[in-house]
């Protein structure tokens, strides 16, 4: 009689521990082979609501390939080949701008996007986009502009360019 209590007692512990091990394999698994979303990053938006940035961490980061990105360069506008036609410090009632990489060089499959940030806070990502063949000497550039018919608010902005996952570069200004 003995005997049989300790096997219900060794069979109930034994599923416990079952159970302890499939939930930490599911927790724990996803991300070895990234299909965790735990890189997802939300800011707010102009109205003060929290919207998910649209690069939420699932670029490749193990993409190969490099990346040689000219000084980036904050514009009005961009020539038919993408690039500066000018280059601002500050904005003034704006309701788009560009940030260029001018003279840049790129490897096929190198995954590029740009965050904006107001006051240090990021506001804004711009979809990656991936390189479909080497780059040398071209304009790598994104526009970031307002949708609503409003202008960006006044304040300390930064664009950081990112590179396969990675923080490249940035840039600061100001708009008044």
């Amino acid at each position: 009689m003995e005997r049989n209590n300790v096997n219900r007692r060794l069979g109930c512990g034994t599923i416990g521990l079952g159970i302890i091990l499939l939930c930490a394999a599911a927790f724990i698994l996803p991300r070895f082979f990234g299909g965790d979303d735990f890189g997802a990053q939300t800011v707010p938006d102009d109205s003060g609501d929290v919207v998910d940035v649209e690069n939420d961490g699932d670029f490749d980061t193990t993409t190969t390939g490099n990346a040689d990105l000219g000084n980036l360069v904050v514009t009005n506008a961009v020539d038919r080949d993408g690039c500066p036609t000018d280059d601002v410090g500050t904005l003034e009632n704006v309701d788009s701008f560009y940030v260029v990489a001018p003279n840049s060089a790129v490897d096929e499959g190198v995954d590029i996007f740009a965050r904006l940030y107001r006051d240090n806070t990021a506001i804004e990502d711009v979809p990656i986009i991936t390189a479909d063949q080497d780059y040398i000497s071209t304009c790598i550039n994104f526009i970031f502009e307002k949708t609503d018919g409003s202008a960006f608010e006044p304040g300390d902005y930064e664009v950081e360019f990112w590179v396969n996952g990675n923080a490249y570069d940035s840039v600061t200004f100001r708009v008044e």
